[in-house]
């Protein structure tokens, strides 16, 4: 599972953000921040809640603001 949101009005540079599932080793989601097509920082989160929770205090994004990759 792989979930993009961009960002509207960045102050610290991040442009999107990307939830993916990491199922077969941590059994967690990494949150991903990009800057750029080259420059990205995560965080780890137990559950796809605690990701989400990340992305909505730390910029807004709700839960029907995320679209799911293929």
């Amino acid at each position: 599972m792989k979930l993009k949101a961009l960002i509207q009005n960045q102050n610290d540079g991040v442009k999107w953000l990307i939830i993916e599932s990491d199922e077969n080793d941590t059994k967690g989601y990494f949150l991903y921040y990009h800057v750029d097509d080259n420059n990205a920082y995560d965080t780890w989160h137990k559950s796809i809640d605690d990701a989400y929770d990340a992305a909505s205090q730390q910029y807004g994004i709700r839960k029907e603001n995320w679209q799911e990759l293929k």
